[in-house]
């Protein structure tokens, strides 16, 4: 050690931070190093505070003024254990009194990576996630010790507001409700599911029997791997009734050899969205998507397209799909919808939708629909 008035401050920081890094399990020494130099404050909160454990029962107000420091940026692990509900049962705008110290403080830990929760058990008509999702974005690591929840649909909701996990872990998890009793349709949009929410859905419903399930539908909007989709479809099997999908997963799906689509003689509508262009490409897909649910009672096909689609509408192509839709494998179709975002050319693309889809059009299914113009537009 250099042996003058500044003494170890003189040594090169990754060495005093090498000290700092075996005294990791001494916390007594790593708070008196904490108060040493303000240099080091950063390296002995690193160890201080990775891992915390928050009892709600005893949170107080003085717990609450020490995280307000900068200490709350270095937790990663977080045991929380009994928290209590945000919202009380006829409250749905404050927080509860009893509540307020824990998420007062909890909310500051907006790096967590590892989450126990321990004795998790929420009730009312007016329960909300909302709080817990402020800290849940980075978790990537899920516990629950003994977690009740209110049905099936209320354990995925919760699920759905951790992105980023990768694994859930689960101890004693309680449902209230009889499965299959609330569970009347299934949707992820705008995110990325956590993998085990989409395929633990399909997992719970393919172990149900039939004629528990609904006749259901099911959205599946930008949620990256369709591996939750597939658990999905062969669950709710010949109880879906309709499927609303991005263009992407619609196009992957068709390839699936056992997609769950296959045989499924009760599906009456299809949905595809955020169609670029309706050229060969997707065509060629939309056809082996649309062979796997060809039977009598399929009715209702809707395809959505984007701003840039004019560009991409090919009659050869349309003229391949319309001599696929007709009879008598779709003897039943009665409406195929094309919405546009595109209000250019209108006329001409009109005329190109109804050559291409001659057949269609003189069965009197076809409904080009295009967006109206306002006031202020024209």
């Amino acid at each position: 050690m250099v042996g003058t008035s500044t003494g170890i401050m003189e040594l090169p920081a990754e060495i005093t931070e090498s000290i700092i890094d075996c005294l990791y399990d001494d916390r007594d020494t790593l708070k008196n190093c904490a108060l040493t130099y303000s240099s080091w404050l950063n390296r002995t909160r690193y160890h201080l505070h990775k891992s915390v454990t928050i009892d709600s029962n005893a949170a107080d107000q003085k717990l609450t003024g020490y995280y307000s420091t900068g200490a709350a940026a270095y937790i990663q692990h977080l045991t929380l254990v009994a928290p209590p509900q945000p919202y009380g049962a006829h409250r749905r705008g404050s927080i509860s009194q009893q509540a307020k110290p824990v998420w007062d403080i909890v909310s500051r830990f907006t790096e967590i990576d590892d989450l126990t929760l321990v004795f998790f058990t929420w009730r009312g008509a007016h329960k909300s996630y909302d709080r817990l999702a402020q800290i849940a974005r980075h978790v990537t690591h899920l516990s629950l010790v003994i977690a009740s929840f209110d049905d099936i649909a209320d354990f995925l909701s919760f699920l759905s507001i951790f992105p980023r996990a990768r694994d859930a872990l689960s101890q004693l998890p309680l449902l209230e409700a009889p499965v299959g009793k609330y569970l009347r349709s299934v949707r992820f949009a705008n995110t990325n599911p956590c993998p085990q929410v989409s395929e633990q859905l399909g997992k719970w419903l393919s172990s149900l029997p039939q004629q528990i399930v609904p006749k259901s539908s099911l959205t599946w909007t930008g949620a990256g791997s369709i591996h939750g989709l597939l658990h999905s479809l062969r669950g709710l099997g010949t109880n879906l009734a309709h499927i609303e999908l991005d263009a992407s997963s619609a196009s992957r799906l068709a390839y699936e050899g056992d997609n769950g689509l296959r045989n499924n003689t009760s599906l009456e509508t299809i949905a595809i969205k955020d169609l670029q262009y309706l050229a060969r490409d997707e065509v060629q897909w939309l056809v082996v998507l649309l062979s796997q649910v060809a039977h009598p009672s399929f009715r209702k096909m809707t395809l959505v397209c984007t701003a840039s689609c004019f560009e991409g509408v090919d009659e050869h192509s349309l003229e391949i799909l319309d001599e696929f839709l007709s009879p008598p494998t779709f003897a039943g179709l009665e409406e195929v919808v094309l919405e546009f975002a595109n209000t250019s050319r209108q006329v001409d693309l009109v005329d190109t939708i109804k050559r291409g889809l001659r057949g269609l059009a003189k069965r009197g299914v076809l409904h080009p629909i295009f967006p109206t113009h306002t006031e202020a537009e024209k």
